[in-house]
């Protein structure tokens, strides 16, 4: 069984909107860029994301180099550039249960985003001298990621998503609702499900680690920062997603890669099977 990479996302700034790429750089740690950023409360070091401010969705990021471009889609903010290795004073950051000394980006970027968001925030960027384990896999790394350095999707999921939602009267939503690194296309539904890896030509292989629980996230519009008013598509993945195991609502799967590689739309995966 071949899968076939039909889309790559990185997301630079944990919460904000993601960039689309040709090919990326396929890390241990992630995509390259991948989570590298996020922004937190100014006085308590605690992340912030879509969660609690949807309109993160609207802030969007382009790479060019090291320059990353930060455009809020509002007339009353310009675009601000950021250099990617800049060196800043360090701030004690808390992601989920994890805290860790993080660069902070100095005070253009908080007051750019703090204008954005109505709140007094800092855009801190990972330490590479800090190391974050995974905590199924102490010996493997990742960056400002809930919880793995990649997230798998397949299109037939979302397809599959998107007729119930449609037998139900509901809009169909976009596969940028999940989020995922590595969309995958001409499988079946949830075949990564049952995938135990998934092999590039280079012999790098994403393992799947885990199922993906999911939260609000998805109900969010991520072209207007607005919820859906009936928690869709969430209550529709509940119907016949719901994992016990998991205590949630599972679609996609978490996944480290075994080695460095680069990754390109196109791509042709082997598949095996876990059963």
């Amino acid at each position: 069984m071949q899968a076939t990479i039909a889309e790559l996302w990185t997301y630079p700034i944990k919460g904000c909107a993601g960039v689309r790429l040709a090919s990326a750089q396929a890390l241990p740690t992630g995509l390259q860029h991948d989570r590298c950023m996020v922004v937190v409360h100014a006085e308590t070091g605690r992340f912030i994301t879509q969660r609690s401010h949807p309109q993160m969705a609207l802030i969007h990021t382009q790479i060019m180099g090291n320059a990353l471009t930060l455009h809020a889609h509002s007339p009353l903010q310009t675009d601000l550039v950021l250099n990617l290795d800049a060196v800043g004073l360090s701030k004690t950051v808390t992601v989920w249960r994890d805290t860790l000394p993080a660069i902070d980006m100095g005070d253009d970027a908080a007051a750019w985003f703090s204008q954005a968001l109505g709140n007094a925030v800092r855009l801190v960027r990972f330490d590479p001298a800090q190391t974050r384990a995974v905590k199924t896999a102490p010996s493997e790394r990742y960056l400002f990621a809930d919880g793995y350095p990649y997230l798998v999707l397949s299109k037939a999921s979302v397809r599959a998503l998107n007729e119930r939602l449609l037998e139900k009267g509901e809009s169909p939503v976009g596969i940028e609702r999940f989020r995922a690194n590595v969309v995958l296309d001409d499988i079946d539904a949830h075949t990564e499900d049952y995938a135990a890896t998934f092999t590039h030509a280079s012999g790098a292989a994403l393992t799947m680690a885990s199922p993906c629980t999911r939260c609000q996230v998805p109900t969010i519009d991520q072209s207007t920062g607005q919820a859906h008013p009936r928690q869709e598509p969430t209550m529709t993945l509940n119907a016949y997603r719901y994992d016990r195991s998991e205590d949630g609502v599972t679609f996609g799967m978490n996944a480290l890669i075994s080695q460095a590689c680069t990754l390109q739309q196109g791509d042709v995966l082997s598949v095996k099977l876990s059963f």
